[in-house]
C-alpha cells in the first residue's frame, strides 16, 4: 500500500502475544502528517468472512477517500478466524458416499479434514473470539497511542469505527460488548 504524495503512511504492529504476526497483527496509519490541527481517526476493518479477504485489497485508496474527507484512516488487520470442518466432512461424505465406497469416502474425508488443517497452520488462524480480542487489541492501540496518530495528523481522543460486512461485525462486537475492551485499560470514551 502506498499512499499518494500527500499522505502519511505509519505501520505498527498492536499485538506481540503469543500466535500473532507482524503483518496480520498491524495497523496502517494514512494521514496528511502531524503539524496542523488534528483530524478525528476513522478505523476500519475490512471483510471477507472472518478470514481477513479484504486485505489482499489495495487501502491507500480507501484512505485517501477517508482522509479527503477530513480524518485520518487507520486499517486494521486481524488474524484470520479458524475454519469449522465438522460440517463440511459431512456433507463430503454424503456427497461422495452414492460414487464411493466406504473406506474411499472416509479416506476422502480425512485427507480434507488434514488439508483444512494445514492450510490453518499456514494461514495462523485462530478461533474467533481470539479474531475478536485482535480487534480489540488494534483498537486499545489507536486510543491509547496519542503520539503515534498525532505524527500523522489524528487525534486519538475522536476514534470513529467502521468496517466492511465482517469487519463491521468484529468491531460492533468489540464496541458495544465491554468484555472485550474492558479489559485493556482503553478510554473508550473516545470512541464516537
Amino acid at each position: 500500500q502506498r499512499p499518494s504524495e500527500s499522505m502519511q503512511l505509519s505501520r505498527h504492529r498492536y499485538s506481540t502475544a503469543p500466535g500473532t504476526s507482524a503483518w496480520w497483527n498491524s495497523i496502517d496509519l494514512f494521514g496528511p502528517g502531524g503539524g496542523g490541527e488534528l483530524r478525528p481517526i476513522l478505523l476500519f476493518v475490512g471483510g471477507g468472512g472472518w478470514q481477513g479477504l479484504d486485505h489482499v485489497n489495495d487501502h491507500a485508496t480507501l484512505a485517501e477517500q477517508v482522509c479527503g474527507c477530513g480524518f485520518v484512516c487507520v486499517v486494521a488487520r486481524h488474524r484470520p478466524a479458524r475454519v469449522r470442518l465438522d460440517g463440511l466432512v459431512l456433507l463430503l461424505s454424503v456427497a461422495l458416499l452414492p460414487f464411493l465406497r466406504w473406506p474411499a469416502v472416509l479416506a476422502a474425508c480425512a485427507a480434507a479434514a488434514l488439508l483444512m488443517r494445514a492450510l490453518d497452520r499456514v494461514r495462523r488462524t485462530a478461533p474467533l473470539p481470539v479474531v475478536l480480542m485482535d480487534v480489540a487489541h488494534a483498537v486499545a492501540f489507536v486510543l491509547r497511542h496519542k503520539r503515534e496518530c498525532a505524527a500523522v495528523g489524528g487525534d486519538a481522543t475522536r476514534v470513529v469505527l467502521c468496517g466492511n460486512s465482517s469487519g463491521g461485525h468484529l468491531l460492533s462486537l468489540v464496541a458495544l460488548d465491554k468484555r472485550w475492551l474492558g479489559t485493556l485499560d482503553a478510554p473508550t470514551e473516545h470512541v464516537r
